[in-house]
C-alpha cells in the first residue's frame, strides 16, 4: 500500500509540475508534456494499482442463526401481509374509463 501511495504521489507531483511549466509557455512553444509521456505515467499507475485492484474482496461473515430467524415473518404476520397486500390491489385497479370519463387534455 506504501508502494502504490508513492507512485501516486510521484505522478501528482510530476503532473502539476508538467502543468506548471505549460502555463509559462507561449502558444507558439513546444509543449512542456506530451502525450507519451502522459501514457507512461499512467501506464505506471495501472501497473502500481494492480495487485490491489485484482486482489478478491474478503468474504462477509454469514449471519447468525437468530438473527436469520427473526427477519422471517411468522404465519400469522404473512397471512396478514398477504391479505392487505391484496385489499391495495383491488383497490388500486382501476376499471376501464367509459366514454364521457375520457380527460380532457386541452
Amino acid at each position: 500500500m506504501a508502494d502504490v501511495s508513492k507512485v501516486i504521489n510521484d505522478a501528482d507531483q510530476w503532473l502539476f509540475g508538467k502543468l506548471g511549466e505549460q502555463s509559462k509557455l507561449t502558444k507558439t512553444d513546444n509543449p512542456a508534456v506530451t502525450v507519451a509521456e502522459i501514457q507512461s505515467k499512467a501506464s505506471e499507475l495501472e501497473k502500481a494499482c494492480k495487485k490491489i485492484l485484482s486482489t478478491p474482496k474478503p468474504a462477509s461473515a454469514p449471519a447468525p442463526e437468530s438473527e436469520k430467524k427473526d427477519s422471517k415473518p411468522k404465519e400469522g404476520e404473512r397471512e396478514s401481509a398477504d391479505a392487505s397486500k391484496t385489499a391495495m390491489d383491488v383497490d388500486s385497479a382501476e376499471a376501464p374509463a367509459a366514454e364521457g370519463d375520457k380527460m380532457n387534455v386541452d
